[in-house]
């Protein structure tokens, strides 16, 4: 995807919201605020997203792939009983990391450039 999709960006600040009303957390308005511009820049933005739909189950796999896959499903049984709370932390680390990613491409071509 060319920036954040859009269900994925909804469900951000709706985890946000949810987890910070579960936790009886005060949230202050401008933190809501920045977080609801950040996702409508990132919808707009040029940042790639990865979008999934390139995982093809039914091929072979090295080790490492099963250790996170059961790291995964670990995780999931650990926040079994606050799945908004693991919503948002999946996506803001999917955020994170594609920001990140662009960054590294950026960085990355403009050093090619040079030599």
């Amino acid at each position: 995807f060319i920036g954040v999709p859009g269900p994925a960006a909804g469900l951000f600040l709706v985890s946000f919201v949810a987890c910070a009303d579960y936790y009886h957390f005060y949230v202050p308005p401008y933190l809501t605020l920045f977080f609801c511009r950040l996702m409508a820049v990132t919808m707009v933005s040029g940042v790639r997203f990865y979008s999934f739909k390139t995982i093809n189950l039914r091929a072979r796999r090295p080790l490492y792939v099963g250790l996170w896959l059961i790291a995964g499903i670990a995780l999931l049984n650990v926040f079994a009983d606050d799945l908004m709370a693991l919503l948002f932390l999946l996506l803001l680390a999917y955020t994170a990391v594609s920001y990140g990613w662009a960054h590294w491409l950026f960085i990355y071509r403009r050093l090619r450039r040079r030599h």
